[in-house]
Protein backbone atom coordinates (compact mmCIF):
# COMPACT_ATOMS: atom_id res chain seq x y z
CA UNK A 1 0.00 0.00 0.00
CA UNK A 2 1.17 3.82 -0.27
CA UNK A 3 3.43 4.57 2.37
CA UNK A 4 4.02 0.40 3.64
CA UNK A 5 2.43 0.49 6.69
CA UNK A 6 3.45 -1.45 9.01
CA UNK A 7 0.86 -4.33 9.39
CA UNK A 8 0.43 -8.12 11.09
CA UNK A 9 0.17 -11.15 9.21
CA UNK A 10 -2.01 -14.17 10.55
CA UNK A 11 -0.97 -17.27 9.11
CA UNK A 12 -3.74 -20.15 9.23
CA UNK A 13 -2.46 -23.80 8.78
CA UNK A 14 -5.84 -26.20 8.30
CA UNK A 15 -4.49 -29.61 9.20
CA UNK A 16 -6.61 -31.73 6.76
CA UNK A 17 -5.56 -34.24 3.92
CA UNK A 18 -9.69 -34.69 3.19
CA UNK A 19 -11.13 -32.84 0.93
CA UNK A 20 -14.48 -32.10 1.77
CA UNK A 21 -12.15 -30.93 5.10
CA UNK A 22 -10.47 -28.77 3.06
CA UNK A 23 -13.17 -27.08 1.26
CA UNK A 24 -14.61 -26.53 4.43
CA UNK A 25 -11.50 -24.44 5.89
CA UNK A 26 -11.81 -22.45 2.63
CA UNK A 27 -14.91 -21.53 2.99
CA UNK A 28 -14.86 -20.92 6.73
CA UNK A 29 -11.51 -18.77 6.15
CA UNK A 30 -13.01 -16.25 2.70
CA UNK A 31 -15.75 -15.61 5.56
CA UNK A 32 -13.39 -14.61 8.19
CA UNK A 33 -11.91 -12.47 5.85
CA UNK A 34 -14.83 -11.04 4.39
CA UNK A 35 -16.64 -10.53 7.94
CA UNK A 36 -13.12 -8.94 9.28
CA UNK A 37 -13.60 -6.74 6.06
CA UNK A 38 -16.84 -5.91 7.13
CA UNK A 39 -15.84 -4.72 10.77
CA UNK A 40 -12.28 -3.11 10.63
CA UNK A 41 -14.15 -0.30 9.48
CA UNK A 42 -14.27 0.65 12.90
CA UNK A 43 -11.93 2.28 14.48
CA UNK A 44 -11.29 0.20 17.42
CA UNK A 45 -10.99 -2.55 15.07
CA UNK A 46 -8.02 -3.44 13.13
CA UNK A 47 -8.61 -3.04 9.68
CA UNK A 48 -8.06 -5.91 7.10
CA UNK A 49 -5.37 -4.69 4.25
CA UNK A 50 -5.48 -8.29 2.21
CA UNK A 51 -5.96 -11.63 2.66
CA UNK A 52 -4.99 -15.16 0.45
CA UNK A 53 -4.29 -18.66 0.11
CA UNK A 54 -0.63 -19.68 -0.66
CA UNK A 55 0.60 -23.80 -0.37
CA UNK A 56 -2.41 -24.72 1.54
CA UNK A 57 -2.25 -22.18 4.00
CA UNK A 58 -4.21 -18.86 4.37
CA UNK A 59 -3.10 -15.61 5.33
CA UNK A 60 -4.80 -12.53 6.53
CA UNK A 61 -3.08 -9.24 6.61
CA UNK A 62 -4.19 -6.52 9.22
CA UNK A 63 -3.25 -3.48 9.45
CA UNK A 64 -0.48 -3.14 13.20
CA UNK A 65 -1.86 -1.51 15.97
CA UNK A 66 1.28 0.17 18.10
CA UNK A 67 0.08 -1.28 21.64
CA UNK A 68 0.09 -2.98 24.55
CA UNK A 69 -2.54 -5.81 25.38
CA UNK A 70 -5.33 -4.58 28.73
CA UNK A 71 -3.28 -8.01 30.32
CA UNK A 72 0.53 -6.50 30.05
CA UNK A 73 -1.65 -3.31 31.35
CA UNK A 74 -2.57 -4.78 34.25
CA UNK A 75 0.63 -6.93 34.93
CA UNK A 76 2.16 -3.07 34.64
CA UNK A 77 -0.07 -1.18 36.84
CA UNK A 78 -2.29 -3.18 38.95
CA UNK A 79 -5.99 -3.77 39.54
CA UNK A 80 -8.23 -0.78 38.42
CA UNK A 81 -10.36 0.64 40.08
CA UNK A 82 -14.25 1.41 40.07
CA UNK A 83 -13.80 4.70 37.38
CA UNK A 84 -11.18 3.38 35.54
CA UNK A 85 -13.56 -0.14 35.12
CA UNK A 86 -16.56 2.35 34.03
CA UNK A 87 -14.37 4.24 31.13
CA UNK A 88 -13.10 0.40 30.15
CA UNK A 89 -16.76 -0.37 29.94
CA UNK A 90 -17.56 2.93 27.96
CA UNK A 91 -14.98 2.25 25.46
CA UNK A 92 -15.31 -2.05 24.98
CA UNK A 93 -19.41 -1.70 25.54
CA UNK A 94 -19.57 0.39 21.92
CA UNK A 95 -17.51 -1.57 19.65
CA UNK A 96 -19.66 -4.57 21.15
CA UNK A 97 -22.55 -3.16 20.05
CA UNK A 98 -21.31 -2.15 16.49
CA UNK A 99 -19.82 -6.27 16.24
CA UNK A 100 -22.93 -7.22 17.13
CA UNK A 101 -25.29 -4.61 15.11
CA UNK A 102 -23.23 -6.45 11.95
CA UNK A 103 -24.47 -10.29 13.78
CA UNK A 104 -21.13 -11.36 14.79
CA UNK A 105 -20.40 -12.97 18.03
CA UNK A 106 -16.77 -12.13 18.86
CA UNK A 107 -16.39 -15.78 21.38
CA UNK A 108 -12.56 -14.77 22.57
CA UNK A 109 -13.44 -11.42 24.73
CA UNK A 110 -10.24 -11.44 27.62
CA UNK A 111 -7.76 -9.35 27.95
CA UNK A 112 -5.39 -10.48 25.92
CA UNK A 113 -7.40 -9.92 22.92
CA UNK A 114 -7.91 -5.82 24.05
CA UNK A 115 -5.24 -3.50 22.83
CA UNK A 116 -4.28 -0.19 24.37
CA UNK A 117 -3.14 2.18 21.37
CA UNK A 118 -0.11 3.47 22.08
CA UNK A 119 -1.09 6.88 19.25
CA UNK A 120 -4.11 7.79 20.73
CA UNK A 121 -5.01 5.91 23.48
CA UNK A 122 -7.82 3.76 22.43
CA UNK A 123 -9.16 0.17 23.02
CA UNK A 124 -8.93 -1.73 20.16
CA UNK A 125 -10.49 -4.98 19.73
CA UNK A 126 -8.17 -8.18 18.66
CA UNK A 127 -8.49 -11.67 17.03
CA UNK A 128 -11.50 -12.27 15.27
CA UNK A 129 -10.21 -15.77 14.73
CA UNK A 130 -13.12 -17.23 16.75
CA UNK A 131 -16.22 -14.91 15.62
CA UNK A 132 -19.49 -16.59 14.78
CA UNK A 133 -21.75 -14.39 12.32
CA UNK A 134 -24.82 -14.75 13.60
CA UNK A 135 -27.78 -15.78 10.82
CA UNK A 136 -30.44 -13.28 10.67
CA UNK A 137 -33.37 -15.66 10.19
CA UNK A 138 -32.54 -18.74 12.96
CA UNK A 139 -33.36 -22.17 12.49
CA UNK A 140 -33.78 -25.16 14.62
CA UNK A 141 -30.67 -26.76 13.25
CA UNK A 142 -28.13 -28.06 15.84
CA UNK A 143 -24.90 -25.89 15.58
CA UNK A 144 -21.88 -28.36 14.42
CA UNK A 145 -18.99 -25.85 15.31
CA UNK A 146 -16.56 -26.87 17.82
CA UNK A 147 -15.94 -25.15 21.10
CA UNK A 148 -13.70 -21.56 20.73
CA UNK A 149 -13.19 -19.46 23.42
CA UNK A 150 -10.96 -19.23 26.38
CA UNK A 151 -11.47 -21.46 29.54
CA UNK A 152 -12.46 -18.63 32.50
CA UNK A 153 -14.03 -15.75 30.43
CA UNK A 154 -16.34 -18.07 27.95
CA UNK A 155 -19.66 -18.31 29.70
CA UNK A 156 -21.59 -21.65 30.05
CA UNK A 157 -23.64 -21.88 26.36
CA UNK A 158 -20.36 -21.37 24.70
CA UNK A 159 -19.31 -24.66 26.18
CA UNK A 160 -22.50 -26.22 24.62
CA UNK A 161 -21.63 -24.72 21.31
CA UNK A 162 -24.52 -22.58 21.41
CA UNK A 163 -23.20 -19.34 22.19
CA UNK A 164 -25.10 -15.89 21.61
CA UNK A 165 -24.35 -12.11 21.75
CA UNK A 166 -24.87 -12.38 25.57
CA UNK A 167 -21.73 -14.53 25.66
CA UNK A 168 -19.60 -11.58 24.91
CA UNK A 169 -21.11 -9.70 27.88
CA UNK A 170 -20.55 -12.41 29.81
CA UNK A 171 -16.62 -12.48 29.16
CA UNK A 172 -16.55 -8.91 29.35
CA UNK A 173 -18.02 -9.18 32.77
CA UNK A 174 -15.10 -11.86 33.64
CA UNK A 175 -12.28 -9.32 31.92
CA UNK A 176 -13.78 -6.72 34.29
Amino acid sequence: LPGSPLCVIKQLCPKTTNSKSWELACERFEKEAKTLGQLGKHSQIPMLLDYFEANGEFYLVQEYVRGYTLAQEVRRTGPKGEAAVKQFLRELLSVLQYVHKNHVIHRDIKPHNLLRCEDDGRLVLIDFGAVKEELVHATDKVSTTNFVGTVGFAPPEQFSLRPVYASDIYAVGVTC
